[in-house]
C-alpha cells in the first residue's frame, strides 16, 4: 500500500516551491518513507532551474535545467548523495515531448 500527501506554492513570477511525504506499506516486511522538498524557477519561457532535496533517501539533492527546444523538453540533471562515505555522483539527459 502507498499514501503519499504533498503541498505545492506556485507564485506569478515563477518560483514553486514543493513538498511531498509518501509512505510505502509492504506487506510482511516493513516500510518505506519518502520526503521530498523541491524549490523551481522558471527563469525565461520556457526555461526552468530546480533544486530538489530527498532527505530519506540517502540525503539525495539534484540541481536541474530543463529548456524547451522546438516542442521537446530537454532536461540536464546531476545527482549528490550526501551521507555516503564515497559520493555518489550521476548525470543525467532526458529529452521527451507530449504529443
Amino acid at each position: 500500500y502507498t499514501a503519499g500527501l504533498g503541498l505545492d506554492f506556485k507564485h506569478d513570477q515563477g518560483l514553486t516551491i514543493s513538498t511531498d511525504y509518501e509512505r510505502q506499506q509492504i506487506k510482511g516486511h516493513g516500510h518505506i518513507n519518502k520526503f521530498t522538498l523541491s524549490a523551481g524557477f522558471l527563469y525565461r519561457n520556457e526555461t526552468e532551474l530546480a533544486l530538489n532535496y530527498k532527505p530519506l533517501q540517502n540525503n539525495q539533492m539534484e540541481l536541474s535545467y530543463v529548456k524547451d527546444v522546438n516542442g521537446f523538453d530537454v532536461k540536464v540533471s546531476s545527482n549528490y548523495s550526501l551521507m555516503n562515505e564515497i559520493p555518489d555522483y550521476g548525470a543525467n539527459i532526458e529529452v521527451s515531448s507530449v504529443f
